[in-house]
């Protein structure tokens, strides 16, 4: 699913007409000035409580600064360390960028991906 990079300022009631023209979307990468300074993982609660007349609310106020910025080079490994080291929920993973130049984000690892894949392998690979 893509993932859609907009500014703070953006009204999270508009994020959620954006999500629905592409088809639903899980994740969106919150930024000021271009910086990434958050993250959002849209599940059925946050569509609820957007839902119960949360009007003029903005993706900067919602979103969850508990996240790290990784190169997309990086090994799953490294990254889940990062994670469990900064006690992140999300990994936001961004292509290398030329000096001066805004980051290109490329995907979205939260702690339920990590946990799924774990319970995959599990039921792949049962003892």
């Amino acid at each position: 699913m893509p993932i859609l990079v907009l500014d703070e300022s953006t009204l999270f009631t508009a994020f959620l007409g954006m999500a629905a023209a592409h088809g639903g979307l899980r994740h969106v990468v919150v930024t000021r000035a271009g910086k990434i300074i958050g993250g959002l993982r849209v599940n059925m609660s946050l569509r609820r409580a957007a839902g119960s007349g949360v009007e003029g609310v903005t993706l900067g106020e919602v979103a969850n600064s508990n996240f790290i910025v990784v190169d997309e080079s990086g090994a799953a490994f490294d990254v889940i360390k990062a994670m469990s080291k900064q006690q992140a929920t999300m990994a936001i993973i961004v292509s290398p960028a030329l000096p001066g130049a805004a980051q290109t984000v490329v995907g979205v690892i939260t702690k339920e991906h990590i946990a799924d894949t774990v319970a995959q392998s599990v039921t792949l690979y049962p003892g």
